[in-house]
């Protein structure tokens, strides 16, 4: 049960983050990647380099360093969310693409990339294929939101149907269904508001709003993900403005 969202300060800086609602631990710490890392290619046996210093949150799993969530120094971040029934991976290697297994998806795009601009060009290359990490460990099944420091956003998602980029307009994400269907979702509460309504004529009887708060009437309060996907994107929407402390 997870949510990840970006929001822009009164200064113009950009800022990501994400909760991890989960019942159990996967002996998760922060990561500190240095430049020039080298790290195997599970799918390939390849080894390579990164480009960018990382930071994160993840695991260290037979020697090999997998990430939930992480930023290089250039200010790209990448959270993996869980994409439960609808996450896909392909059996074999894909001939003419870079193979990467899904847990090392969040890796490369933070040790490779500047911008957000960059991974929607570089990722028309990429594969995900179905290699576990070692046989006690099963594959994530993940989409994923990436985030630059101008604050342009995208999810990431492989389903058996596409491997899928959307432009991600109201910097949210949380769990399934498919993000577009999210945003087509945000269709049904056009209406709400933080407005308090107005007392309206009814017959011969002038109704008055049941209390404060009567704009968002019918907003989901439940955390099933559809429900986080709304709350949280009206939340964003209507924010008052962020302060920061940073100067450079």
């Amino acid at each position: 049960m997870c949510t990840s969202l970006s929001i822009k300060s009164n200064k113009g800086h950009n800022f990501f983050g994400r909760n991890m609602d989960l019942a159990y631990d996967f002996n998760q710490s922060v990561l500190i990647i240095p430049r020039n890392y080298q790290i195997q290619n599970k799918v390939t046996g390849d080894m390579a380099k990164n480009k960018y210093a990382i930071i994160g949150m993840g695991t260290i799993i037979d020697n090999h360093p997998t990430l939930a969530d992480g930023m290089n120094e250039k200010g790209l971040a990448c959270a993996g969310l869980n994409f439960d029934g609808y996450s896909y991976v392909e059996e074999n290697i894909v001939p003419g693409k870079k193979n990467i297994a899904p847990y090392d998806f969040i890796y490369w795009v933070v040790a490779n990339h500047e911008t957000v601009d960059e991974v929607k060009q570089t990722i028309e290359n990429l594969e995900l294929v179905k290699v576990p990490i070692n046989e006690r460990t099963p594959l994530p099944t993940l989409h994923w939101m990436i985030v630059d420091k101008t604050g342009k956003s995208i999810v990431v998602e492989k389903t058996k149907d596409k491997f899928a980029v959307y432009d991600n307009p109201v910097g949210v994400m949380t769990n399934n269904p498919t993000f577009d269907w999210h945003l087509t979702n945000l269709n049904e509460y056009m209406k709400i508001t933080p407005n308090h309504p107005e007392n309206v004529k009814w017959s011969d009887k002038e109704l008055t709003p049941l209390g404060v708060g009567a704009g968002t009437l019918g907003i989901p309060g439940d955390f099933e993900s559809v429900s986080r996907f709304i709350r949280i994107a009206y939340i964003r929407a209507h924010m008052p403005s962020i302060e920061d402390e940073i100067t450079a």
